[in-house]
């Protein structure tokens, strides 16, 4: 469980972190984003060809797409016409669906020692 609240931590921050790359905010969130991934002692490991050292599947970058794509479609919109990106990120991290793509994450779980 604490890896898949990792990788959804992951994915929430790197989603925040989209709306305004150069903000303070996306800079003090760039820590905690490097913090939760996998050379800074994240739970799931990538998978690169062995010949070529290729990335095949990397879960941190897969987690990313997935919620800035679903994000993009569950802006809020305010009566002054007005946007909320932030709204759609935290409705993809609460989601069933993102819930869903995470757990199928779990076999890239790098397991304890």
């Amino acid at each position: 469980m604490a890896a898949r609240n990792s990788l959804k931590d992951y994915g929430l921050v790197s989603c925040l972190i989209a709306i305004e790359p150069n903000s303070l905010l996306a800079t003090d969130l760039g820590h905690s984003k490097r913090s939760l991934s996998f050379m800074g002692r994240g739970k799931y490991k990538l998978t690169q060809d062995e010949n070529t050292f290729e990335i095949i599947h990397d879960p941190y970058s897969e987690t990313v797409v997935f919620m800035v794509k679903a994000a993009e479609k569950s802006v809020g919109y305010m009566k002054s016409g007005a946007t909320a990106k932030s709204l759609g990120c935290f409705k993809v991290y609460h989601s069933n669906v993102f819930n869903e793509f995470v757990a199928g994450q779990d076999e890239y779980i790098v397991p304890l020692r």
